[in-house]
């Protein structure tokens, strides 16, 4: 791909859209695109984490097994999007699966060079993490919110946060989320059975508080989801 090219992807990506052109230069010499098709493993859980990705175009799964086979999904990135986070700095092993959920084009950025180039040039470095620590807080959140909150809030938080992610505003009233997920889809995300999910989607459809459209997307409504959301504050 021509470097021009290149740097328009790499411009796109939330956590470099503060650099400046040279900046970006900088990112754009140590980087590469790859096309995966659908369901291709990018890596597998526990290989040497030698690169980050961004995606360029697609969506990919972030998603691990537990000691019963049975999959836990940690996340879905799509266009803009890094993964994994925590992926600079760190003598570790990739802490879960990645999978193209669709085919995908991914920029990859050797880990190595990355952190010596961040080294070198302390200035991208603050840019960058800047960033990245709003990630974590968000990542932080979720955590507490798998604690400490009950399954139907937890569903439903799920889709205020992939409505932030992934929403798509169809009026002022109703937004739909362009992530298609499926009731065992979240039920991974949040850790409980389809069965659960299915029950209380079956719910919020009654409260109107979201519908699927006729290509599969949840469509939500957004003032009856944020006054679920404060009732049961």
């Amino acid at each position: 791909m021509q470097r021009s090219n290149l740097g328009q992807l790499l411009a796109q990506i939330e956590i470099f859209r503060s650099l400046t052109d040279d900046e970006l230069g900088l990112i754009v010499d140590i980087s590469n695109q790859r096309k995966f098709y659908r369901s291709t493993h990018i890596f597998m859980q526990n290989e040497p984490m030698d690169h980050v990705y961004f995606v360029a175009s697609g969506k990919v799964k972030i998603y691990r097994n537990d000691a019963s086979g049975r999959e836990q999904i940690v996340n879905f990135f799509q266009s803009g999007e890094m993964f994994p986070h925590h992926g600079l700095f760190r003598e570790d092993s990739y802490p879960a699966n990645a999978i193209t959920a669709e085919t995908s084009e991914l920029i990859t950025i050797p880990k190595e060079g990355f952190e010596q180039l961040l080294m070198d040039h302390p200035e991208v470095s603050i840019k960058m993490f800047r960033t990245l620590g709003q990630l974590i807080v968000d990542l932080q959140k979720r955590l507490e919110d798998k604690i400490f909150r009950s399954t139907d809030k937890q569903i439903l938080l799920l889709l205020e946060r992939l409505l932030t992610n992934h929403g798509e505003v169809i009026d002022e009233t109703y937004s739909r989320i362009s992530t298609r997920l499926t009731k065992q889809d979240i039920a991974n995300i949040i850790g409980t059975s389809r069965e659960t999910v299915s029950r209380n989607i079956t719910h919020f459809k009654k409260m109107n508080i979201i519908d699927e459209d006729t290509d599969g997307f949840l469509v939500v409504h957004i003032p009856n989801l944020n006054k679920h959301l404060k009732a049961s504050t």
